[in-house]
């Protein structure tokens, strides 16, 4: 009786990893913050104004589901349209994002808003980065290789 071989079927389709966004107008906080979150597996997409954020969440739609992006990080300053206007333009673009705003005042107005757009968490500064990953794990589920590390900005 001939012996036969066959190979088990190999499947290209690798799962995605979560894609998260970070604004942030100044480039080394930006840098850090992405720089992290990159070693922690995720996969980072960088904005340095509202109108770029804006853009990469319209541009996200015409991804296939799981390569969309997953979540904003983001400051309440960056130009063009920080804080409460950012909220209502990321809702008004995507709803069901999830938002994590950073505040350098922990400006009231953000604060007060914020519960009313949806998945907001609002963190101030000054913070330990593991408090960031940790709402960021929290929200979107870990990345492929967490790093433990914790140093303050």
């Amino acid at each position: 009786m001939p012996l036969s071989l066959t190979a088990a079927p190999v499947s290209l389709v690798t799962p995605s990893l979560p894609r998260v966004v970070v604004a942030e107008d100044d480039d080394a906080f930006r840098g850090i913050i992405s720089d992290i979150l990159r070693s922690d597996g995720y996969l980072v997409e960088e904005a340095k104004n509202a109108a770029e954020l804006l853009e990469l969440v319209a541009l996200s739609h015409e991804r296939e589901p799981q390569d969309r992006i997953q979540l904003v990080v983001s400051t309440t300053t960056i130009p063009g349209n920080g804080g409460a206007g950012l909220l209502l333009g990321i809702h008004a673009k995507m709803q069901g994002i999830p938002l994590i705003l950073i505040t350098r005042t922990g400006e009231r107005q953000t604060q007060i808003h914020a519960p009313h757009f949806g998945e907001v968490s609002v963190i101030r500064q000054p913070f330990a980065l593991n408090e960031l990953r940790s709402l960021v794990r929290g929200l979107v589920g870990t990345g492929e290789a967490p790093v433990s590390r914790q140093v303050a900005v």
